[in-house]
């Protein structure tokens, strides 16, 4: 994903630039356990600040190939990303969660617009 600054630097208008390079939600709070009560995860940057055990979040459903969405999780907890009505992630089980521990991020890259997600887990 490109900088926001570099597109600026090429001519870029602000407003073009962040719409290019999506925008962070900090502080998000997570809601519902299963994935019909998730929270949405609106934003290419979730930093998950606010959630109870096993509480969730769910990615987009409006993403292309090669899009993707970041979750980091400082909330104090474990919690679950699920993957849009219909979807996988990592091939797994038709709509469920995968876990992310507290103090972790993950990567998740759309391969299937609207169902299919990647995810790689950072420190």
């Amino acid at each position: 994903m490109p900088l926001r600054t570099n597109l600026m630097h090429a001519g870029a208008s602000a407003e073009l630039a962040k719409s290019i390079c999506g925008t962070g939600a900090n502080p998000l709070a997570l809601s519902g356990s299963t994935q019909t009560t998730a929270a949405p995860l609106p934003n290419a940057v979730n930093i998950v600040s606010t959630a109870t055990a096993n509480q969730g979040g769910i990615l987009r459903a409006d993403l292309d190939v090669g899009e993707s969405q970041y979750v980091y999780n400082k909330s104090g907890v474990t919690i679950e990303v699920y993957p849009p009505v219909g979807g996988h992630i990592n091939e797994g089980t038709q709509n469920a969660a995968v876990t992310l521990a507290n103090g972790k991020g993950a990567n998740f890259v759309c391969i299937v617009p609207g169902s299919d997600f990647s995810y790689v887990i950072s420190g």
